[in-house]
């Protein structure tokens, strides 16, 4: 593939629906401005927009132009500056090909490569066909005299798992992007004072049987919590339909979505750590998230790669020797010693010692009653000093943290960027430590630690991996 081609006209109208797709919020609440004040200049605004954007496609779509020459991705784009990116195989992380809607309608994927490093070296195909999204794929993965006999290779030897109906519903009811959710209908109900006033409130006193102040907002509250819940259960449903993860030769493909199918491929040698997370909603029913850590991976502001949205906890060990070499759970025996019991009962408590005063200040309301909430947080924090430390291994590295979720990180000896003791004055004191390892993942790094360890204990396990500092 020696000459530059293009891509499909239909990128003009993919990387219009992309735009409108970043900026929906903003103009949900433009709209609602302009029907509030009557002014017409925020969907004059609206429309400049979507049409500036669409002729802008058309230039950009003429513009980019993409091949591969020895194993090198060349691109040159741009409308008012012209650019050239050259990422070459070696540098490659992560390859993702995405079928969005208006894709799947002309028989066409879009084809996502991603380097290591600061995240700004990436390309994004917007509209090929599959064959052509494979072709590459193949050419920045393999050499060309290796490329047919490895895929007859690992059409022989994948192994596959897929997200079952029931337990996808599971996802949804846990799913922990309620609070994201909640912030941006909170961003958009703040433009709704053309329906919330006191005409509309009288309305609802004289034909309310009952109606007071504190009715309608319980009322909206519990409304607001509703369709806040309703979105998070429907946005998980559809990004995790048909999910599928398939092991081959040398790498993971991990296949999603309802509308937007997202197949993600993540070498085996690309992978940086494991973890294991049990969310506080899945806890009780025995049920975890997997998470890859990929240096150079990161899609819709995320740096993990998800392996499995849930899975039953019992099910991990079965699931790690199908298709993560070398990663097992192990039982953690450097631990919190039995003076640092008291620092993990006080320190979850602290926010609330300085919120009950502030209401009080603020609202001029008591709230002392709020102080029962010590109690179970304390049971946390408990928790947390039973169950948090590390395991250390002649190659895994295992660090166990608690909470609110409980996690598990596997880390191979050869992915430690950095290991670190830190001390602060209130530790000094009772010669503790916190030991904290970090990973590469997404566009910087991603750290894991365990805190008020023995200071000679976690001096100790420093020397395990490569780097090493001690923080005073």
């Amino acid at each position: 593939m020696s000459e530059f081609e293009r891509q499909h006209p239909i990128a003009t109208v993919t990387r219009l629906a992309t735009a409108v797709k970043q900026n929906l919020i903003t103009f949900i609440v433009l709209f609602i401005g302009a029907a509030n004040t009557g002014s017409n200049i925020a969907l004059y605004s609206i429309v400049g927009g979507v049409v500036f954007s669409f002729f802008y496609g058309i230039f950009s779509w003429w513009q980019y132009k993409f091949r591969v020459v020895d194993g090198e991705l060349q691109i040159i784009s741009g409308v008012f500056v012209k650019k050239k990116l050259y990422l070459s195989k070696e540098r490659i992380q992560v390859i993702d090909i995405t079928e969005g809607l208006i894709q799947r309608m002309f028989g066409l994927v879009q084809m996502n490569v991603k380097t290591a490093g600061s995240g700004t070296e990436k390309a994004s195909i917007s509209a090929i066909t599959r064959e052509k999204a494979i072709e590459l794929q193949n050419l920045l993965r393999f050499d060309e005299i290796e490329k047919d006999s490895v895929s007859e290779q690992e059409k022989e030897s994948v192994i596959e798992r897929k997200l079952e109906f029931r337990e996808l519903i599971y996802a949804a009811l846990t799913s922990g992007s309620f609070g994201i959710i909640a912030s941006i209908m909170g961003a958009i109900s703040s433009q709704l004072d053309a329906f919330i006033n006191e005409e509309n409130l009288n309305y609802l006193s004289t034909n309310l049987p009952g109606y007071t102040d504190n009715v309608l907002i319980i009322m909206v509250v519990v409304l607001f919590i509703f369709f806040a819940w309703v979105l998070s259960f429907m946005g998980v449903v559809i990004q995790y339909s048909d999910f599928k993860i398939q092991r081959k030769e040398k790498e993971l493909v991990i296949t999603r979505g309802l509308f937007e199918r997202k197949q993600i491929t993540v070498p085996f040698n690309r992978i940086q750590a494991v973890r294991i997370v049990e969310s506080f909603a899945r806890l009780p029913f025995g049920r975890a998230m997997i998470y890859l850590e990929s240096a150079g991976f990161q899609v819709d502001k995320t740096k993990s790669v998800i392996a499995m949205p849930i899975i039953k906890y019992s099910d991990v060990e079965g699931f790690l020797d199908e298709f993560l070499d070398g990663y097992r759970v192990q039982d953690v025996v450097v631990k919190p010693p039995k003076r640092a019991l008291i620092k993990y009962i006080r320190r979850p408590n602290y926010p609330l010692l300085v919120a009950v005063p502030a209401f009080a200040i603020l609202a001029s309301i008591e709230f002392s009653w709020l102080l029962l909430l010590a109690i179970p947080l304390g049971y946390l924090g408990w928790k947390g000093y039973k169950e948090n430390g590390v395991y250390i291994g002649e190659k895994l590295l295992v660090v166990k943290e608690r909470f609110f979720a409980r996690k598990t990180v596997l880390i191979n000896k050869s992915r430690v960027q950095v290991a670190q003791v830190k001390m602060n004055p209130f530790q000094l004191r009772k010669d503790l430590a916190t030991y904290q390892v970090t990973v590469a993942s997404g566009k910087e790094g991603i750290s894991f630690n365990v805190m008020d360890l023995e200071r000679e204990e976690a001096e100790r396990l420093i020397k395990w991996p490569v780097l090493k500092s001690i923080e005073y």
